[in-house]
Parts: C-alpha cells; structure tokens; sequence
C-alpha cells in the first residue's frame, strides 16, 4: 500500500515544473502535460487506455464534459487539484476500471450509473441501439412499438431506445437482482421510469404472454477459458454477465431459441456477438427463424459484433 501510494506521489511531484518546489501557491504543470505524464505513468502499469484517463480528469476536475478538459489543457494545476487526483490516480493505477472510480459510464450520449454488479456499457455495443433507431429513421417500424431488452444489466440499450423512441414499450429483463437496481436509478436519471417496465427472471425461464416488434440483447458471450479477457475485466466486471460454456456460444444460442416464444409474424431481433462467433450463430438463427433474413454485422475493427434476423416489411431495402 505504501508503495503504491509512494509511486503515485513521486507521479505527481514529476508534474511540478522543474526548480519550482511542491508547495501551496507554487506554479504547477499545465493540465495536458499533468494528463500526458497520468498516461505514461499508466502505461509502464500495463494499463493502456488515455480515453479513459480523461474521462478520469474530467470527473476528478469536475469539468462538466471532455470538451472543457479540452479547453483547458493550458490551465496550470493547483495543488488542491492534485490532490484530488492522487487517490483516483492510485485506484486506477491498481486495476480498477475508471467507470467504477467515477460511478458513471456514458453511453450513447447519456451518462449511465455504473457498479460492480453490472457490465460496462462500451462503444461496441452503441451499434445495438444504432441498429434499431436506423430503422426509425428509414419510417421502417409500426406506430405501436414494443421492445424487449434481454439481461438489460445497466439498461444501456433498453433505455437508450426508450428515450429515442418515446412512442415505444419497453421491457427490460434481468435475472440479478443488484443489476436491477442499477438498472431502475438510470431509467429515474433518464426520466423514462414510467414508460418502461422491469421483470427479475433468467432468460431461459421467462415467460411472457404478449408479443414483440423488437428483441435485443448483449449476452454473455466470452469463453470461460478465454485467455484474451484482459485482467481488469476479468477482476472487476460480473462473471455471470461475461462468461459462458461452450466457448462462449451456451448463452447466445439459448436466448436465440428462447426469443422465438416473444416475437410474432413480424419482428427485429439484434444481438451482441462475440468476435469470431458470426457464422455459427447466423446458422443458428437460420434454423430457428426460417423466413428471415439474418446476416452478421462488424464493428468498428471489423469483427463480428451484431447478429441480426429481420423479419419485417423493411427487410429488402434494410438488408
């Protein structure tokens, strides 16, 4: 513990600028330079992610956005400011994630609440959302709209929909209980409480009696064995919501199947995948919802990330 906190004072005291002594009122370094040396000092810690460290600063400094940090990198650093980044710097340089650090997470241009008990929202998984409000704009989707959020953790995609789609429905299912929770305080932050509604059930055990224009999903689709997990995920995220058997396929596989009992003639169902698992979950999807169209769709590195089977009267022009 001392050491750690040694190694995060000797950071900061390389910050003050060279023959100024580290004192209240004494001239520190500029933001940028201060955030420049936080990212090295990370990086020979193994944790490589500057992102994340100005979201780190941002939260710290309490600038109200990434943009303000922008604006002031030139500011020179006050010693309460460092101070105030020294416990922050000292946690994340032990591995903790820095949505934990800060509690909060953005997503889709909302901040969500972030815990332990729930997964954090990242960039990849914008690509959900994305995919149905593509089909808003296209005038592709029925007036009366109801959307099932499958193991909704944070409600990242389920109430990022619910505040694109006011018109809509949504119901977001999740089987842990402290998720939930989570879940609950983000649609109060968001303001859709009233238009949403939560059921506590693992997925292979729902039932439902109504039907559903949209089904979407982020499963767990890792490996349990995969080696490629860094360690900060693996230590500090829910196993339940990462890991599956089967090399990752049980999960998946399972909720496909089961979402066949919650959508009808016509349907949108748009699923996170894991990088490499496309063409035997669209074989899949293939036997389990013979008249659709299912195709994979890559993420930002071009790797498998979204499956989708499309059921609609938009599917020729969407597909």
């Amino acid at each position: 513990m001392n050491g750690e906190m040694s190694d995060v004072s000797m950071l900061l005291s390389l910050i003050i600028k060279p023959g100024v002594e580290a004192t209240i009122g004494a001239e520190h370094a500029a933001l940028k330079e201060t955030l420049d040396r936080t990212v090295k000092f990370f990086e020979a810690k193994g944790i490589v992610n500057p992102v994340d460290t100005e979201y780190l600063f941002h939260h710290a400094l309490e600038f109200l956005n990434r943009v303000d940090l922008y604006v002031n990198f030139e500011k020179i650093m006050s010693k309460e400011e460092l101070d105030q980044l020294r416990p922050l710097i000292q946690r994340r340089g032990k591995g903790e994630p820095v949505a934990h650090i800060t509690g909060v997470r953005g997503f889709y241009g909302r901040d969500f609440k972030v815990t332990p008990d729930v997964l954090i929202p990242r960039p990849e998984t914008e690509l959900v959302v994305d995919e149905v409000l593509d089909r808003e704009k296209a005038g592709q989707l029925p007036e009366d709209l109801s959307i099932l959020d499958l193991g909704c953790g944070s409600g990242c995609i389920g109430l990022s929909l619910a505040c694109g789609l006011p018109r809509a429905k949504v119901v977001l299912v999740e089987k842990s209980e402290s998720a939930m929770a989570v879940a609950k305080e983000n649609a109060q932050r968001l303001g859709v409480e009233q238009r949403v509604e939560f059921i506590l059930s693992d997925v292979e055990k729902l039932e439902l009696q109504n039907k559903f224009d949209i089904v979407v999903a982020n499963p767990p689709y890792i490996g349990v064995d995969d080696e490629g997990v860094m360690p900060e995920v693996r230590n500090s995220e829910p196993h339940q919501a990462l890991f599956s058997g089967d090399n990752g396929f049980l999960a998946p596989e399972a909720w496909l199947k089961k979402s066949r009992e919650f959508v009808g003639e016509s349907f949108l169902m748009v699923f996170e995948i894991g990088w490499n698992q496309g063409s035997r979950l669209s074989d899949e999807a293939k036997k389990t919802f013979k008249d659709a169209q299912v195709r994979v769709k890559k993420d930002y590195n071009q790797l498998d990330r979204l499956l989708i089977c499309d059921q609609t009267s938009g599917t020729e022009q969407h597909g």
